[in-house]
């Protein structure tokens, strides 16, 4: 079990995301922003990987509209 097509999308604009970032000017950056877009980028990617997780694991994980036996 993999990735979807679409997670794996989600993931590499995720990633290009954050190498323009990195690439934007100094002068007009707050001094936590590269640290909060980082920490957003790395929840993005959480909640994209569960999703595989999830789908290999469902005995441990409810899933929206899925009611418990």
């Amino acid at each position: 079990m993999s990735l979807t097509t679409e997670e794996l999308a989600i993931l590499t604009i995720l990633a290009d995301a954050w190498n323009k970032m990195i690439l934007l000017d100094s002068d007009s950056t707050g001094p936590n922003d590269n640290n909060d877009f980082r920490q957003a980028i790395s929840d993005c990617q959480r909640i994209v990987s569960m999703r595989l997780v999830r789908r290999i694991h469902p005995e441990m994980f409810n899933v929206i509209g899925e009611v418990e036996p």
